[in-house]
């Protein structure tokens, strides 16, 4: 046999195929844990703003003069949420949540309303604590619950309680 100092190189061999295919798989198993945390984070984050928003329109009414009422908007749209802090009828402060959560609420264990169903909430000036809720008296002892849906990934939830009589809130963990 003579060796003419040329190499033949016709493909891969097994071995550099089945390396490639494996960081493959390594790698699509990454992407796919991150995108589920990610979508996870959504639902978490529309929360944490309504929780937030929540907190100022408390503060905002127990301080300042006026009346101040926090209302997520949907505008009869689930995919439009927002959160309005109002002072009387105009508007004072708007933050869009991510089009991809869906919002809803209950009181105590009742069932959830349609996803785009507004909520409106009025603070008590002297105490802080749940005055009406979408124009209604709101229910002594009551605890409304509001939650939270991405529509990416498995759907993941969260949820935010507001106690009736103190107007705290809190979110809950899982």
């Amino acid at each position: 046999m003579i060796f003419t100092g040329e190499k033949k190189d016709k493909g891969f061999t097994l071995v550099e195929l089945a390396a490639v295919i494996a960081i493959m798989v390594v790698m699509t198993g990454v992407l796919t844990l991150s995108l589920s945390v990610i979508y996870n984070e959504d639902a978490k984050r529309a929360v944490a703003l309504i929780d937030d928003e929540l907190t100022e329109a408390r503060m905002l009414s127990m301080s300042k003069s006026g009346d101040f009422s926090l209302t997520v908007d949907a505008d009869g749209d689930p995919k439009k949420n927002k959160i309005v802090i109002k002072r009387g009828t105009a508007d004072y402060k708007t933050i869009n949540i991510d089009k991809s959560v869906l919002i809803s609420y209950k009181l105590n264990e009742g069932s959830y309303t349609t996803p785009g169903t507004d909520l409106v909430i009025v603070f008590d000036k002297s105490t802080g604590s749940v005055k009406t809720v979408n124009g209604a008296p709101a229910t002594a002892n009551g605890i409304y619950e509001i939650k939270a849906v991405a529509q990416r990934g498995s759907n993941p939830q969260a949820r935010l309680s507001l106690i009736v009589n103190t107007g705290r809130h809190y979110i809950e963990k899982d």
